[in-house]
């Protein structure tokens, strides 16, 4: 029998607090063998980055109590001190850290701080040092890396930032990889090319990995086992099959409903009920009970005052649950079998906002007194769009795409540069902001990051009342009251009125946001990711609370988003978006069944479906390289430097978006048309060009394409003029 290479048993770590220990890990054990991968999944608080630090040394045991055995080879962990882990770090194990950023150190080259990783492990010299770090950085999939080599950390993109600390942890070839939500913040192409390069270095080295991640997509399509945690205890442990196809503790379960799912579409998600518990107040019996839907099928109550052990279900399948066998299959197969299903919704074309030739540029200027233009950012270039009452439009695209800034500006929250915004009829695009002022209670926006968008000085009743007050408004039966059934609407406690945003969780944060959003009964809402940073049962939540609003007040969204699952769950129409411009755009539909554009292909191929034997059969497209920098566009189809179907024609022709078949409309010279059949328009003007054995780039052309096309930085410019885009985007 093989002996696995990670072994954990009964670990606990605990935090003393002045409101009582906090126990951030109850008694955690499993095995990870070289060469496979083992999923930690659970919500925020679960306790699964805590184990992870455990493991590392990386949880400071002056300020917390960590117990229980951990064994690395021969190597005991829990008991080793500072050095010997220090010795183990980066050589036998390594991590990567959920936010790059933050992880990499601001003031040195990359380079630097990947030879630093080197030298410390091994003797090297420097020279020696230097040739490895280009040798990971080729490796890892960075361009150029003669070039990249020297760069510092703000000048790489988000996916190329993951590389550098994929490259940092294994530079030295560890035997265990620790990959703390790898892709949490990536888009769903970067995401795409990330894990298919973990998969190549697993193969490579024969490391053992344990992937800490929220996404079951991504679980299904790289895990062996899935250990899934609920307030610092493992629920649920097995294969990939038990856990996906044989799920048996209700908290696995409900997170599998919550899914918003590529391959399938239901007129609602089942999210979980309420919060995770305080881990210093734990409930007495079973920590999952106050949410359980399946408890009430336990006899006597003993849910509410019994702790369930975890009990094996078959050689490869543990539980922690009161239910019986059969109860427990029974409520799983009923509860996901409403995951698929669903009907198609049409809504009366008649579009309170839209936007005509739509375009904002940002202008690049630099010197600190005398600023002179020097160039121009083109973030949204000649967009068509609108949006009906009680319907929404998704908006998709990778990161720098130009959904957000076209979002705004139909909102008038940025100036248009040129075309026109029309609400209600009404050409609103000469106003002034004092006239716009009467528009914003029918004009709203959701910002995606709650934490930031939140005043942290006023309570929660003064930021939902503050349109009240802006627009002189005075309900009926005071503006307290007119709140407070605004917060219950969207699932607040009234009684938190007087709370500040600190003291309550992210969900609960997105929430506050939402319900000052809708205080005045807006007509069109821009949702700017608004689920992007949540665990998919809060995101259940959120989703099901905005189509909830949007059927009692037949609000019209704006949903901008990466996650193409989320759009698909929540959209009617969807438009799809790159370097600035439409590419594709029809009903949700029409696009998931037949997309036609490459570039929509190659997303859609990119989203991972929580569903194992699916992912083992679906073609995935890597697009190669970073995406174009929109100060410099690449001539013609801008999406040429990427496309896996270009030809010389896309090289120098900008496509037009054009309808190829009943409401479907694609800019593109060679579109994907096999499957839509005899509904395809195959008119004079139809725009569709026979495509004779297209030549396929290799990467490296490719890449070489992105880089001519302005990806590096430009040299001293100041980009404080653009507030949608950082130094991070080279």
């Amino acid at each position: 029998m093989t002996v696995p290479f990670l072994r954990v048993e009964d670990l606990s770590v605990s935090f003393p607090t002045e409101d009582g220990v906090v126990t951030a890990v109850d008694g955690v054990s499993f095995t990870v063998e070289r060469g496979k991968t083992l999923a930690i999944v659970g919500e925020s608080g679960s306790g699964k980055s805590v184990t992870s630090q455990a493991l590392m040394g990386l949880v400071n045991k002056r300020n917390a109590r960590v117990e229980g055995q951990a064994w690395v080879g021969d190597n005991e962990l829990i008991s080793a001190t500072d050095d010997e882990l220090r010795k183990l770090r980066g050589s036998v194990m390594s991590m990567i850290f959920q936010d790059p950023f933050a992880s990499l150190h601001p003031f040195y080259r990359i380079g630097a701080q990947l030879a630093e990783a080197a030298r410390v492990h091994r003797d090297l010299s420097k020279a020696d040092a230097r040739q490895e770090v280009l040798t990971m950085l080729g490796k890892v999939g960075i361009p150029n890396p003669e070039r990249r080599i020297d760069d510092y950390p703000h000048q790489l993109s988000g996916g190329m930032r993951q590389r550098v600390m994929i490259a940092m942890a294994l530079i030295n070839g560890p035997s265990l990889l620790i990959a703390d939500e790898p892709t949490t913040a990536l888009d769903v192409t970067v995401q795409a090319q990330i894990m298919e390069l973990l998969d190549e270095l697993q193969d490579q080295y024969n490391t053992a990995i344990i992937l800490i991640t929220h996404d079951l997509g991504v679980v299904a399509d790289v895990a062996d086992e899935v250990a899934v945690m609920y307030a610092g205890r493992l629920v649920e442990r097995g294969t990939l099959e038990d856990i996906f196809y044989s799920p048996q503790m209700p908290y696995t379960v409900g997170l599998l409903s919550s899914v918003p799912r590529l391959d399938a579409v239901s007129d609602r998600l089942t999210p979980i009920a309420g919060q995770p518990p305080s881990l210093i107040r734990l409930p007495a019996g079973c920590v999952f009970q106050p949410r359980c839907a399946a408890a009430h099928l336990v006899p006597d109550d003993r849910c509410a005052h019994e702790r369930p052990d975890l009990l094996s279900v078959s050689s490869t399948h543990a539980v922690r649950c009161l239910l019986d066998l059969e109860a427990r299959e029974r409520f799983a197969a009923e509860s996901l079998a409403a995951v698929v299903g669903g009907t198609e919704e049409q809504h009366e074309r008649i579009p309170p906002s839209r936007a005509q030739d739509l375009v904002k540029h940002f202008p690049i200027t630099k010197g600190a007194i005398r600023k002179k233009t020097v160039g121009t950012v083109s973030a949204v270039n000649s967009v068509n769009l609108g949006v009906s009452a009680g319907e929404t439009l998704g908006l998709v695209g990778e990161s720098g795409c130009g959904k957000s800034t076209a979002g705004r500006t139909l909102l008038k929250l940025l100036e248009p540069t040129a075309g026109k915004v029309f609400y209600d009829g009404r050409d609103i695009t000469g106003l002034s902001r004092k006239d716009m002022v009467p528009l914003r209670r029918e004009l709203q926006m959701i910002f995606q990051d709650p934490y930031s968008s939140l005043n942290p000085r006023h309570t929660v009743g003064g930021i939902i009342s503050a349109p009240y007050e802006v627009q002189g408004i005075e309900p009926v039966g005071g503006v307290k009251r007119a709140v407070q059934e605004t917060m219950e609407r969207v699932g607040l406690n009234p009684e938190h009125y007087n709370r500040y945003p600190n003291e309550f969780s992210g969900g609960q944060r997105q929430r506050i946001g939402i319900a000052r959003a809708v205080t005045l009964r807006p007509k069109v809402v821009v949702c700017d990711e608004p689920v992007s940073a949540l665990d998919v049962s809060i995101q259940a939540q959120v989703i099901n609370l905005l189509q909830d609003l949007q059927d009692e007040f037949g609000i019209a969204y704006i949903f901008v988003a990466h996650d193409l699952s989320v759009v698909r769950q929540m959209s009617h129409r969807v438009a799809v978006m790159y370097l600035g411009s439409i590419v594709e755009i029809t009903d949700r539909h029409s696009l998931y069944a037949s997309p036609l554009h490459p570039y929509t292909h190659a997303l859609m191929s990119a989203v991972p479906v929580p569903d194992p034997r699916l992912e083992a059969t679906r073609e995935r497209i890597v697009l190669q390289g970073d995406l174009p920098s929109p100060i410099n566009l690449p001539s013609g189809c801008v999406f040429h430097t990427r496309c896996f179907r270009a030809q010389e024609k896309c090289r120098h022709d900008i496509p037009q978006l054009l309808e190829f078949a009943p409401g479907h409309q694609v800019a593109c010279h060679f579109p994907i048309v096999e499957s839509l059949g005899h509904d395809l328009i195959l008119g004079p003007d139809s725009g569709i060009v026979e495509l004779e054995a297209p030549e396929v780039q290799p990467p490296s052309e490719v890449i070489a394409d992105v880089e001519s096309a302005g990806s590096s930085r430009p040299e001293g410019i100041d980009y404080a003029a653009d507030p949608n885009f950082s130094e991070g985007e080279w």
